[in-house]
């Protein structure tokens, strides 16, 4: 950890209005922002800070202190030690709302960010849980990212920031299906990046941009081979004996084979149109085997995006 160890004899700075306890034991300040906590719950969290509060305490002439608590000064900027010390103290409050928002990514990219940085392993643990879940290896979770009400999928120019930090945690898996959500960018976003509300720039490496350009290809030809064969086979359980099912069945087949179709690079996206479509114009059988099919030809794609983004 990058701590100031300079003496500070004329201390100064403003203290946060939301994590200063007047009982703490400790001030962590970071850009100028004081925040007054317990060393226990620091040490019992983090490997670096125990480090750091174990190591002999230097001349008293020379501890920076405030109030008599010793001051640490730490090269973080102080929305993102807020952001970590929020989980670390009100841990509970602060992921029941990372859940139920699960890519407020301004709000989990620092305590990923920190928690690696000071070895918090199971808040480490609890973030890499909420980025996974925004890339899940199902397709039935991926289509839960889509429904009505969810806002899990949260900004789309995010996923460069969220593939950057699975690249950097050695997320394989999350790093590739968030590069597959990059193949939807912009062009323009894609190559340049994004600005962050906090005003950083994340932006792809030269490999991973390289990467989603070429899947790009791949990805249009699995679209296209995805329509051809989504309503190909007919369901063996029908129940309407007069063969409106199949007739219906038949159309749709042709169709999603003879009707152009604009290029599109998401093939692992949920037809929810179509699928309501199937629900009210097909018996329940021949509805969900349809709905099931494509499901099952998604989760192909899904399983092989390895091969298809050569990543």
């Amino acid at each position: 950890m990058e701590v100031d160890h300079q003496p500070h004899p004329n201390t100064a700075f403003e203290k946060s209005e939301t994590l200063w306890f007047e009982d703490g034991s400790v001030v962590i300040v970071a850009e100028e922002v004081g925040f007054r906590v317990y060393k226990g719950v620091l040490s019992r969290c983090s490997d670096v800070f125990k480090d750091t509060f174990s190591m002999p305490q230097r001349a008293e002439s020379s501890q920076e202190r405030f109030e008599g608590c010793p001051v640490v000064r730490v090269q973080d900027s102080a929305r993102d030690m807020e952001r970590f010390l929020e989980v670390v103290f009100n841990g509970a409050q602060i992921w029941w709302k990372l859940s139920s928002q699960v890519h407020d990514w301004n709000a989990l990219r620092p305590v990923l960010k920190l928690s690696h940085k000071y070895q918090a392993e199971q808040h480490l643990q609890q973030g890499i849980q909420r980025l996974t879940g925004r890339f899940p290896d199902k397709v039935k979770e991926w289509d839960a990212l889509y429904e009505a009400n969810s806002k899990r999928l949260g900004p789309l120019e995010c996923v460069i920031s969220m593939a950057n930090m699975a690249k950097f945690l050695d997320l394989p898996g999350v790093h590739r299906r968030a590069l597959y959500v990059c193949c939807q960018l912009d062009a323009a976003i894609l190559i340049g990046g994004v600005t962050l509300i906090d005003g950083t720039h994340e932006v792809l490496s030269q490999e991973d941009i390289v990467v989603c350009i070429n899947a790009r290809v791949n990805l249009a030809k699995e679209s296209a081979k995805l329509w051809a064969e989504r309503f190909s086979f007919p369901c063996p359980n029908c129940i309407f004996e007069d063969g409106q099912c199949e007739q219906l069945r038949g159309e749709l087949a042709k169709r999603a084979q003879e009707t152009p179709r604009e290029i599109s690079y998401n093939p692992l996206v949920p037809q929810l149109v179509t699928y309501r479509l199937l629900s009210s114009k097909l018996c329940m059988n021949c509805a969900q085997f349809l709905i099931d099919r494509d499901a099952g030809l998604r989760q192909e794609i899904m399983d092989n995006l390895e091969t298809l983004l050569g990543a």
